[in-house]
């Protein structure tokens, strides 16, 4: 089997931008995406075939039939059995291929204008989270911070704040990220218990707006790393990308909000 990585060297992008692309293609990890596809397919092989369940399990890899109803139950909600007996087969949770026709959808949304920038060393401070956001933990966690921004002593800007994405890179392209929901501070003395302290350095960016509902960022970052960044001329580099939030920033009123993406480039 082809690995991720072999697949990124061909692409000519590290293993780490590739995985962040592939994401905001797919909307899952490049093991996830296979495990998905390979399921979707034994689903269609369910409705389609008499085969029996161990033959639809060991086609597609799957070294138990115990192991596929499983993976199969999670994805689809009930075992294979039921699956094949029922008269809806949830097409919904399936995974389509990836085709030309994602990347044209992706290329009519890529309306953004780039601000090409350098942007000094900054120091921040807040709570950090690590994992996929599979339940909306970042949500949580800026639910945790903000009540406790005013115990920051050193606080620079009062009207910003920052959304941190730090690059990881996962066991098995995995798709779990580092994110800090943090301040901008003079220094990192005083660090409140439970809140980590960092320096982000200075680094060269492409800047995007985004506009509307913070619920739509993933689309935004979609069309970023789907469509502007092949056709840029830029490299990606293995920095931390942010969100930057300021007067604009407007959650009450999302149709008017606006915040800024900083992409690290070369």
């Amino acid at each position: 089997m082809v690995s991720p990585e072999e697949v990124a060297r061909e692409a000519a992008f590290s293993k780490y931008h590739f995985h962040r692309i592939f994401l905001a293609i797919t909307g899952n990890s490049v093991a996830g995406y296979i495990r998905r596809r390979r399921l979707t397919e034994a689903a269609h092989a369910l409705t389609e075939t008499d085969n029996k369940i161990i033959e639809v399990a060991l086609d597609f890899r799957f070294e138990t039939p115990e192991s596929f109803s499983r993976a199969f139950k999670n994805m689809f909600g009930v075992n294979p059995r039921r699956y094949r007996n029922r008269l809806d087969y949830f097409e919904a949770l399936h995974q389509p291929k990836i085709d030309p026709a994602i990347l044209t959808h992706l290329n009519e949304r890529m309306r953004m204008e780039v601000k090409i920038l350098t942007k000094e060393a900054f120091k921040i401070m807040g709570m950090g989270y690590f994992g996929e956001n599979k339940n909306k933990e970042i949500t949580q966690l800026w639910d945790a911070f903000l009540p406790r921004m005013e115990s920051i002593k050193n606080r620079i800007n009062p009207a910003v704040s920052y959304g941190i994405c730090y690059p990881v890179e996962g066991k098995d392209n995995d798709a779990s990220f580092e994110y800090i929901a943090a301040v901008e501070v003079s220094d990192l003395h005083d660090l409140p218990a439970e809140m980590v302290g960092r320096t982000i350095p200075t680094q060269k960016y492409a800047v995007f707006t985004h506009q509307g509902s913070v619920d739509k960022i993933p689309e935004t970052y979609q069309a970023i790393y789907a469509v502007w960044q092949p056709k840029s001329g830029y490299e990606l580099t293995k920095a931390p990308d942010f969100e930057y939030y300021d007067e604009r920033f407007n959650p009450d009123h999302p149709e008017a909000s606006e915040l800024d993406i900083y992409i690290p480039i070369k």
